[in-house]
């Protein structure tokens, strides 16, 4: 049973066929996306899940530096959170010209990104994730 907003009512996982997290980056920690995901990740019913975020993060404190391999683990992480298997991405020009025209474009490492997404799309389709990673 998940926790509701409405003390009286209860809602259960099979009360849902989709659950979609908006800002899908926050979830770690005591998030409240992590807190359903575990009770997800807990459950033998499992709705999908479709998680947005503009920006995955890199996984580093507040004034570090950024690191490569860091940044790579801290995604991961997030997708063995969210019990990814499948990874997107805009692709079709007009969508990637309008994403562009609306946020803020980072300094260097734009070419890290898709290096990044190909790893972990290796290592989510030839490799088990633990449901435990990343509770």
């Amino acid at each position: 049973m998940l926790s509701s907003p409405l003390k009286s009512q209860k809602i259960y996982l099979s009360d849902f066929t989709l659950m979609v997290f908006d800002e899908c980056h926050h979830c770690n920690e005591s998030h409240p996306y992590n807190v359903v995901m575990n009770h997800v990740r807990g459950s033998k019913i499992c709705p999908q899940i479709v998680g947005l975020t503009a920006s995955t993060g890199s996984g580093r404190a507040k004034g570090g530096k950024i690191n490569p391999e860091d940044t790579l683990n801290h995604i991961i992480a997030l997708c063995a959170r969210l019990m990814a298997v499948t990874i997107s991405s805009v692709k079709i020009k007009q969508n990637v010209e309008d994403l562009l025209s609306t946020i803020s474009q980072p300094v260097d490492g734009k070419y890290f990104v898709y290096k990044v997404t190909v790893l972990i799309y290796i290592f989510l389709r030839f490799y088990c994730c633990s449901t435990s990673f990343g509770r």
